[in-house]
Order: C-alpha cells, then structure tokens, then sequence
C-alpha cells in the first residue's frame, strides 16, 4: 500500500481533516502531482504531511496548489500530553516530516492557522512570513452577527434585496463567468481553468461541502455569484465575482450574508479567506471578522533558484515602475 492510499484511509476515518487536506481535494487541485510523507513509530501513525510538487522558475519545488488556502503537518497527539512533551512531540514529529521530503529547490507551504508551531523548522534553518484570514468565530446567534456588520455592509444587504434575488445552481458557468469578469476588470490574467472550477464543484456538490450562491434581477441579468465550501469545523468562501455594471448592487454582500446564515446551521466559523490585497481586505473586514495569522513556511535549497527568483523579481519590478 502506498503512502498516498494510507492517507486516503486516513481521511475516510477521521472526519477531522480539514477539506483543503483531504485526499480527494488533492487529487482534484494537484492533477496527481502531490504525495504525502507519513512518520510512523512501528504502527503508530504520529502525523502526516501532504505536500504538492511544481514548478518554479523551471525547478521542481514543493508549493501551494490553486484553491488551497492551507498545506500543513497533521499531528496525531498521544493522549493526555504534558504541554511540555507535547512540544517535544511536535519537535520530533514536525522535523521528521520535513526531513523526509523530496529534494528539491524550493519548499513554500501556508500553514492552518491552528498549526501555530514553526520553531522545529526555524531550527532547520526555514524562514516564517505571515498571511491574514479573516472569520467569524461564532455563529450561533445571527441577530448579533448581523449587527457586527459595518454599516455600509448592512446598508448594501438592504439595498441588494431590494433590486435581486438570490437563488442557488450546480452550474460551475455562472461561477466561473463572473470570477473572468472580476479579473478582467482588474487586468488580470484569469488564474483557474474552466475545467478546475468545474471539477470543484461537481465533487463538493456531491459530497455535500460546496454550494454555488448568485444574484439574479428581475430582468435576468446575473449581479455576483459566490461559491463557498465547507468541512466539519469551517465554512470558507472559496471563490466569488461580479459583473463591473452591477458592482454597486450590494449583491455579493448579500450573497455572503445568505450563506452566512444557512451555513450556520453545519458549522459555527464562517473562513473570508482574506486577502493581502487592500481592497479585498478592507471588505471582508466590513462583516465584523476577526483576524487571524497562518504561517508561511519556506526555504530555498538551490543557489540556482534564488539566481532565477532574483532576476525574476528584479524584471517585475522594472516593469511595474515603467508602466
């Protein structure tokens, strides 16, 4: 049996696992170019680590696939740990796995914002940075979630319902249409294929853990539509767009505030995903989120790399200071 068919196991038994860790997800987003490293004390499985091999600068390296908001060691704690043998756990476990990985040029990984321990790494000479995510912890009583909203938030709900209707499809086009006009107003290649989204979808719809949300007014015209996905613990808000006509319609607002409240009924943390981009920031702050840090853990292995990363940087910053 292989590693990847024990992860497999691994996952239809402990329901746990985030969805952006479980074997189908990887094998949907990695088009198979993913394995895992398991560490083991005889039979005893003490964590694991997908990972996910691409290209980078034309050099094999360990990275983040498309729609994958996190890629982290999964530790299995012996009961009933000490806090301090429980870091000593993490220690060994956490430097085992990343021993064990291929060779390659580059590893850069986004951790769970629950896996919060990187120093057994710093002490193999990887480097941190930190990214933002953005929820809301507790959805349990609606009424005050609602009034958490910034006032320009609630103003745009009201206003969307007043002029659309929200309805629900499996229909991955209406989704993948308004995401291409969202980065074609910004000037921005479209990054997922037709394919890709298509593929999501159908399997989260299947599984029960994705749902496709769009705006629609009275004369057809589609405003936004939202896709958001979700596990035992988290509701995350996957993918979204709109049309440039209809972007003061307030009916991505509104959409994320119907999810919000349905979805409250499976978990009670609803994930923005968040954004180092300003301007996505500043609106999923607008429902009252917490912020919250995932760490960014990378090394470079290959002098060559860091040579083509290097020059790589420096010619995107010419080009961006001559336009």
């Amino acid at each position: 049996m292989t590693n990847k068919e024990r992860y497999n196991e691994l996952c239809n038994l402990d329901k746990s696992i985030p969805i952006f860790q479980q074997h189908w997800w990887l094998e949907l987003v990695c088009k198979g170019n993913w394995d895992v490293i398991i560490d083991k004390n005889k039979e005893k499985v003490n964590g694991v680590l997908p990972y996910y091999i691409k290209k980078e600068v034309g050099l094999d390296s360990i990275g983040m696939p498309l729609l994958t908001q996190f890629m982290n060691p999964i530790l299995m704690y012996p009961q009933n740990q000490k806090n301090s043998k429980k870091l000593q756990f993490e220690k060994k476990v956490i430097q085992n796995l990343y021993k064990a990985l291929p060779k390659v040029a580059l590893i850069k990984q986004t951790w769970n914002s629950s896996c919060r321990n990187w120093l057994p790494l710093y002490w193999l000479n990887f480097s941190q940075s930190t990214r933002y995510s953005y929820i809301i912890d507790d959805l349990s009583d609606l009424d005050l979630v609602f009034s958490n909203f910034e006032t320009k938030i609630r103003g745009d709900i009201r206003k969307a319902k007043k002029n659309v209707e929200v309805k629900k499809t499996n229909d991955s086009n209406i989704l993948y249409e308004q995401v291409f006009n969202t980065f074609s107003r910004k000037g921005l290649a479209m990054p997922y294929s037709k394919e890709l989204i298509k593929d999501i979808v159908s399997n989260c719809v299947k599984l029960s853990q994705g749902k496709i949300y769009y705006a629609k007014d009275i004369d057809e015209n589609i405003h936004a539509a939202i896709f958001v996905v979700w596990d035992k613990n988290k509701a995350y808000y996957l993918l979204g767009g709109g049309d440039l006509i209809y972007r003061n319609s307030g009916a991505t607002s509104l959409l994320l505030w119907n999810a919000i409240q349905e979805l409250s009924l499976k978990v009670n943390c609803f994930d923005f995903e968040g954004s180092m981009i300003n301007e996505v920031e500043r609106f999923v702050r607008g429902f009252g989120t917490k912020q919250i840090g995932l760490n960014s853990i990378s090394k470079i292995f290959s002098k060559r790399y860091f040579a083509l990363d290097s020059i790589y940087r420096f010619k995107k910053l010419f080009l961006n200071k001559s336009k």
